[in-house]
Parts: C-alpha cells; structure tokens; sequence
C-alpha cells in the first residue's frame, strides 16, 4: 500500500456541538479535512464544476470512441452520474451555502475523463469502484434526504463516503500523473502498477467497510428510533389512557352532578309543592277553626289560666286524686272513661285543671304527646248549657288547633263557604281523629249544669269517645234517670271517684274558697 501517495479518508470528529445545520458543518468539515490532503496543483485539477460539465465530456468521449473499450468504461462511469447528482441533491438540502461539497466531486470526475485514455490499465478497477459507489448512493440518498437527516452518526457516515469519494478521484488522479506531478505520456504498465492497484483494492476495501459501518449506523440508528417510537408509543397509549380514563371521570362527574343536580330540583319542586300544599291545608285549617268559632266554640282558655294561677300557690294540690289506684289505671291506658262526682263546693273544676295540667306534664316532651282538650261549663252560662254541639265544637277546636295542618289525622273539611258542621258531624270528626291518633285526652267539667236531655246526648257522645280517647269529666251525683237512655244507664261500667269530704284535702278546700268560679263547684 502506498501511504506516502495515498491519502487516507478524513475520519469525522463526533465532539463539534450540535448545528443549526447538521449536514452543512459535517460535509463542510470533510470538505476542510479532505482539501488539507491536496495539493495546489490538485486542488486546481480539480476545480469545482456541475453535472453538466461531466455530462459533455462523457458526450464528447462517445462520440470519439464509439467501438474502443474506453466507451465500455464511459458507460461505467456514466451509472455513477445520477445516483451522484441524486446524492448531492439530497445532501444540498443541508449544505446549499457550500456548493463546493458536490462541485469538488464534478471537478474531479471531469478531470478523470480528461485523462481517461492514460488509464486503460484500470478501467476495470476504476469501474468496479464506481460501480461500488453507484450502487449504494441510492440508499445513502434516502438516509441523507428523509430517513436519517437528523441523526449526528448517520451523517457522520455519509460524509465518510463522501470522503471516499474524493479519495477515489484522487487516487485515479495521482495514478495519472508521476509523483513529481507531469503528465505521463506513456500508458502505465508492468510490475509499476501493482501499488496503484492495491490503492484501488483499498479504496473498494474502504467502500465496503464504509457500507458495513453505516449500515451497522442505520441499524443502530434504526433500533433507537424504534425504541423511541416504541417508548413515544407507549407514552402516547398511556396519556390516551390517561385522557380516556379522565374523560370518563368527568363523564361520571358529570353524570353525578347532572343526576344531583336533577334530585335538588326534584327536591326543591316537591318542597315547593309540599309548601304550597301545606299553606292550602294552614289555610283550610285555619278557615274551620275559624268556623267552629262563629258557630260552634266557647273559649275556655281564659277559665283554665285561673284554675293555673291559683294552683301555683299549691303545687300539692289534688294529690289525693291523683295518687288514686284508679286514676293512675285511667292514666296509663290509652282509651277509657273516669267520671269525678262530688258535692257542690267540693273543688271539682280545680280538680279538672289539675288533671289536665298532671296529663300535660306526663307527657311533656314525648316523642308522641298527648292531644288534650278541655271544656269548663259554668252555671251563669246558658249558652254552654243549651247546646251539647258547643261542648263537641270546643273540644274539636282544641284538638285540631294542636294538630299539624298535614298530620294524616286531620279530618276533611267542607269546600270554602261551606255550612257549619252539625252536631253528628263533629261527633264524627271528634271519633276520627281519636281512633287513628290513640294519643286524645278530653276533659269536661260540670256535667251536670246540662238539663237532662242534653246531658244524655252529652254523655251518649263522650261514651263513644272513650273507646278510642281518655275521658275524664265531673259533676254532681246524678240519679239513674238522669243517665239512662234506650240502651239503659249510660254510666254503667264507668270509673268512678267520689270527691267526698273525707277524701278532700284541706288544701282543696282552700283553693276552691279562692277559685274564680262565681259559683258552686
């Protein structure tokens, strides 16, 4: 091998930074490292040209040698013509500020046709090498165009073949011409040509290490990228994952709201309906009650609050009543009737409050307290006492007037405008509420301040009322006759607690003396 002739190619430093441009500052480097190795003489043979300026010598050599064996290696040198200027093509798109790149390769492959006719001897060679390079440019066009113009290594590698390239027209060159730099006018032959032919062996060498090597390059560089594509891949797959999965949570979200938000306005339209309707029944309610007043009501609230006002100057009072066996039996139960008779005098409507306040304090703060109504009949009260319809419209007002306006107890009522109930109707009304309620306590004081007839109707009324509510009323003793109707004594089966002096406290009697009542108790 010919060393001190034969130029080596430029090997490409991996350490200059990355460019702007990778294929201008790689090519230009070759270019620089490639130039260094020539002379001025050969850097002048070799000026730069076109494809063109190839392309006419090549026609100008057809011409003359039609039928020579110099036309067979014109025909050799003419395959590498296109696959070169492709070549270039590709590379210019990188190096387009440096034309000298491709135009040193045309000016040196011009001055090979120049002197064609000296080297007859290695046609063959020469062919071989360009037939070599010819072969392989296509692929190196499609690394250097789309596949691989962003990769350092790859380039690196086209330019090591673009340095082979050079080495190839400048070896031809220096076979051409004797190492003191004239022309030979004499054909080269004999045992003189072997260094040059191991020169072109090792540039074939070359070309075909330079294959291995970029190919091996391209390998590599196609393993990263499609170990890049793969990891971009699974990146992409998982961020659309990511995507679809959050896209389905806010899809869930949404749904939840819309489906909460749907429940609000379902809510709040049932509570606005439930709103309404409740201020229709307050309203309803609030126009029976203000019918049993015109009609059918005596208040009884101002007489209770000064039995109340009395008795708390003696919280003992009644004690005796109500520590009774048979009181506390009437008081436990949920249904029944207790009747308290006693003398005039003998206390009895203090007594009555008492058992209200006693049933109001029993059951104060129960989760189900009790309904209680109260009704007082005074002597001086004719109106009281001349209708029976006055006692049940009281007892039903107090009862309904503690009721919720949508309890599912509270009775029907007539349209608006409706007549006043009559008296089997607030009975009714009176027997409704206490047998789905189970929880009324009615309290009547005086009975005996009715005539006979309306007491009858009176107690007819309270006995079926006491199958479903607790009854307590008071009176005088009365006379069988003045109980008993078609179905015999009314007051038979009644409990029965006489208030007699013996039985009496003498705070009692104390508190009677203070009663408000104008008269007898």
């Amino acid at each position: 091998m010919m060393s001190s002739h034969l130029p080596h190619a430029p090997s490409i430093s991996s350490s200059i930074p990355p460019p702007q441009s990778l294929s201008n500052i790689i090519f230009d480097q070759a270019l620089q490292e490639h130039l260094k190795l020539l002379d001025s003489s050969e850097i002048k043979d070799f000026a730069t040209a076109q494809p063109e300026d190839v392309l006419s010598a090549v026609s100008d050599y057809h011409s003359a040698h039609e039928n020579s064996r110099l036309r067979r290696c014109i025909k050799r040198i003419c395959k590498v013509i296109k696959p070169l200027e492709q070549f270039f093509g590709a590379v210019d798109n990188g190096v387009s500020s440096l034309p000298e790149v491709a135009g040193i390769v045309w000016g040196a492959l011009r001055f090979v046709m120049q002197g064609i006719r000296s080297l007859s001897a290695y046609f063959d060679k020469i062919g071989e090498i360009l037939e070599e390079i010819a072969e392989d440019l296509p692929h190196y066009q499609d690394y250097a165009a789309e596949l691989f113009s962003d990769s350092r290594r790859v380039m690196e590698g086209l330019a090591g073949v673009y340095g082979d390239i050079l080495l190839t027209c400048t070896t031809v060159r220096r076979i051409y011409q004797n190492p003191k730099g004239t022309r030979s006018s004499i054909s080269i032959t004999g045992r003189g040509l072997n260094p040059w032919d191991r020169a072109l062996d090792d540039i074939i060498d070359s070309l075909r290490q330079r294959r291995e090597r970029l190919n091996s390059r391209v390998r590599h560089e196609d393993m990263r990228i499609a170990h890049g594509q793969r990891r971009t891949a699974q990146r992409q797959r998982e961020n659309d994952e990511q995507e679809r999965e959050r896209k389905r949570e806010e899809k869930v979200q949404r749904r939840l709201r819309e489906e909460a938000e749907a429940r609000e306005r379902l809510r709040e339209e049932a509570e606005a309906r439930e709103r309404d309707m409740l201020r229709q029944l307050d309203q309803r309610k609030k126009e029976f009650l203000e019918v049993l007043e015109k009609s059918a009501y005596a208040d009884c609230h101002s007489k209770h609050e000064a039995c109340r006002s009395v008795l708390s100057q003696h919280l003992d009072a009644g004690r005796w009543l109500l520590d009774r066996p048979v009181f506390q039996n009437w008081a436990n139960s949920s249904s029944g009737m207790l009747w308290l008779r006693g003398k005039a005098g003998a206390g009895k409507t203090i007594l009555a409050s008492i058992v209200v306040k006693y049933i109001s304090s029993q059951f104060d703060g129960a989760p189900k307290q009790r309904n209680i109504a109260y009704f007082y009949c005074q002597y001086d009260d004719s109106q009281k006492r001349s209708d029976p319809r006055i006692v049940l419209g009281t007892l039903l007002h107090q009862v309904i007037s503690q009721l919720p306006s949508d309890d599912p107890h509270m009775p029907t009522f007539g349209p608006s405008g409706s007549p006043p109930p009559d008296y089997d109707t607030l009975l009714a009304m009176l027997s409704s509420i206490s047998k789905n309620s189970k929880n009324i306590v009615l309290v009547v004081d005086a009975l005996d301040e009715f005539d006979d007839n309306r007491r009858r109707k009176l107690l007819q009324a309270l006995k079926r009322l006491s199958r479903d509510a607790k009854v307590f009323f008071t009176s005088r003793d009365l006379m069988p006759s003045q109980v008993q109707d078609d179905t015999g004594d009314l007051l038979r089966d009644v409990q029965v607690i006489t208030a007699d002096p013996e039985s009496i406290n003498k705070d009692i009697i104390k508190v009677a003396t203070q009663s408000p009542e104008s008269g007898p108790a």
